[in-house]
């Protein structure tokens, strides 16, 4: 769930309906706007397509949609060049530099041969129909957890732009759509300071801390953050946390 946020001038009272009314079927603005205009509109729409504005006010069309087989080798490119970006110095520059491409490659090759035995559904966020993020989930994949958010990946040219949070939220209003009972969790890495704030940041909270297995054979601490619902992380989607 996205925001408008507008400003409303007392010349023009009916502007907001108007802006309404078009957004249903087109593209929205989201606006991070300071606390002290006034007065102002906010109002929650659903969204397949927003703007996003970046930190020089350039603004990029942004779209979500579901992932096919087709889309395997633009996602397995996507996630080794985002864990060669932030995984630098937690895990191994052997394995980052030379293995960490084809070992993606492989295990998303896998999860789409196996999808029938083990279901999962993955958004993709594209700008100008090139992939910039997306969102991997395995539903049901807990008995106290429930759903497993198991990738959350944007290019690092365009981290910090809203897209992860944007992606966050279609996952939590795609199980809510799919009426999934239970929770929403993953697992961080410890020394990942930026990502475990990020998902605070969403309501998540942290529940358990346990040394798991990595790709480059090492061992890493890891912390579950879990929402008891996904709602709860619609409910922090707020214009001052789309950037």
């Amino acid at each position: 769930m996205y925001y408008i946020l507008c400003y409303v001038p007392q010349s023009e009272p009916d502007s907001p309906r108007r802006l309404l009314s078009a957004s249903r079927s087109s593209v929205v603005f989201v606006f991070a706007m300071p606390k002290s205009l006034s007065p102002f509109l906010v109002t929650p729409i659903p969204l397949r397509a927003v703007v996003v504005l970046g930190r020089y006010g350039v603004s990029t069309m942004l779209t979500l949609r579901e992932a096919a087989e087709r889309d395997c080798a633009a996602i397995a490119r996507l996630h080794a060049d985002s864990w060669r970006s932030a995984y630098r110095g937690m895990l191994s520059d052997e394995y980052l530099d030379h293995r960490v491409h084809l070992e993606r490659t492989t295990l998303w090759q896998q999860r789409f041969s196996e999808r029938a035995e083990k279901p999962f559904f993955v958004i993709l966020a594209e700008v100008e129909e090139e992939l910039t993020g997306f969102g991997c989930v395995f539903p049901d994949e807990h008995p106290t957890y429930g759903a497993f958010l198991d990738n959350l990946h944007v290019v690092p040219q365009r981290t910090g732009q809203g897209i992860g949070r944007r992606l966050l939220s279609a996952v939590a209003e795609r199980l809510l759509t799919d009426e999934r009972r239970g929770g929403l969790y993953l697992w961080v890495i410890e020394q990942n300071a930026r990502a475990r704030q990020f998902y605070a940041k969403a309501g998540a909270l942290e529940v358990e801390c346990a040394e798991l297995s990595m790709p480059d054979g090492s061992r890493q601490k890891e912390m579950r953050c879990f929402w008891p619902s996904p709602a709860l992380i619609l409910a922090t989607d707020t214009p001052e946390t789309v950037q």
